[in-house]
């Protein structure tokens, strides 16, 4: 059962860790405690602080090339990691990089379980800055 609202956060990071789902998929995983949700649906805007927050788990995929790739995307996007080495986010190595006590803007929306369909969950995550680009034709300029 879902215990926050669908919607954007602000949550401070409380540890981080590398595991694996009881199916064996890998992950680098955040855990969060959201501390303010904005009712508006916009970061910056009206800001309801929530008390005696339930810590959730943002989990970064690390299962393909492709799902390591995005995972980079965006760690850099919410708290601006651009290590050499998943090794650097790792709590076992000496001198790692710690992002506890952090805080991202991240968003929620529920979604059914794995296991029972029926049963609803909080599924936090990262968003990516939404990009707007243009294919450019010179040959047009050229006219």
């Amino acid at each position: 059962m879902p215990e926050y609202p669908q919607g954007k956060y602000r949550a401070t990071i409380e540890s981080q860790s590398f595991d694996r789902t009881t199916n064996g998929k890998e992950y680098f995983g955040l855990v969060i405690r959201p501390t303010v949700h904005f009712s508006d649906g916009l970061s910056g805007g009206e800001e309801e602080f929530i008390n005696n927050p339930f810590p959730r788990t943002i989990k970064f995929w690390l299962t393909t090339d492709k799902a390591r790739a995005f995972a980079r995307k965006k760690l850099q996007a919410c708290v601006g990691w651009s290590g050499d080495s998943w090794g650097d986010l790792d709590p076992d190595n000496k001198g790692y990089t710690d992002l506890t006590g952090m805080e991202i803007d991240c968003i929620n929306t529920h979604s059914p379980g794995t296991s029972n369909p029926e049963k609803i969950y909080d599924n936090f995550d990262v968003q990516l800055p939404r990009e707007a680009k243009l294919d450019n034709d010179g040959e047009i300029a050229k006219r």
